[in-house]
């Protein structure tokens, strides 16, 4: 995502340098806890704690577009988002990856299966990794156990990063929320409009997630 962060400028707030691998050639420079990249992007490690990171952060804010929280494997994604009311932030979306070779028998865990089903339940996106090494079957499995355990759209690996960052549109703010019309024959008609550019590749994933009993659907794209 640093790398290639689809023309934006993003902060990613990490645990550890270590476990980030940033090209030398972006590395722009480096003060204290914050390394800044040629392409206008920074990375921010949380040693010092997750709310002086922000802190940090928020003095960026003049030329930063977006802040990506990477949680630990073991945290709740959706703690860490209520974060994104503090004033100078909004909430966007959370962001999953699951690994198909191991998530349904971590999910059995008694130790941390709980955590593993919630973080996979908060999502508004499930990225499914190694998708190279797992093969179809295992694939399939884990998407239909995913259908089971979620209302978030499954995607597998790779997946670039605009649709990563594209709208989550289960978590406009309510004031954004589409506008329901009723009709006396079952059925409901939903408007939504946008204030501005989105990825086709956002678009193509939200119609491949269109929830079941969608009969039409229509608009305006300029491709």
């Amino acid at each position: 995502m640093l790398a290639d962060p689809a023309g934006q400028r993003i902060a990613v707030l990490v645990n550890d340098f270590g476990d980030v691998d940033i090209d030398g050639r972006l590395l722009e420079s480096t003060a204290g806890d914050v390394l800044t990249l040629a392409n206008g992007c920074i990375c921010c490690s949380m040693v010092d704690g997750f709310a002086e990171t922000l802190e940090t952060v928020r003095g960026f804010s003049d030329r930063l577009d977006r802040v990506v929280v990477e949680v630990s494997g073991v945290g709740d994604p959706r703690q860490v988002a209520r974060w994104a009311h503090l004033p100078g932030f909004s909430p966007d979306g959370v962001v999953v990856l699951v690994d198909p070779l191991s998530v349904r028998n971590r999910s059995d865990d008694r130790y941390i299966g709980e955590t593993v089903v919630n973080q996979v339940a908060g999502a508004d996106l499930v990225v499914m990794s190694r998708t190279d090494v797992a093969d179809e079957a295992q694939l399939v499995r884990t998407e239909e156990w995913l259908a089971d355990t979620t209302g978030a759209t499954v995607l597998r690996a790779p997946v670039p990063t605009a649709v990563i960052l594209g709208p989550r549109l289960r978590n406009l703010p309510d004031e954004n929320a589409p506008t329901l019309t009723a009709h006396p024959h079952d059925h409901v008609s939903i408007t939504r409009h946008l204030d501005g550019p989105v990825a086709r590749a956002s678009v193509e994933t939200w119609i491949r997630a269109r929830p079941g009993g969608v009969v039409r659907a229509k608009g305006l794209v300029r491709v």
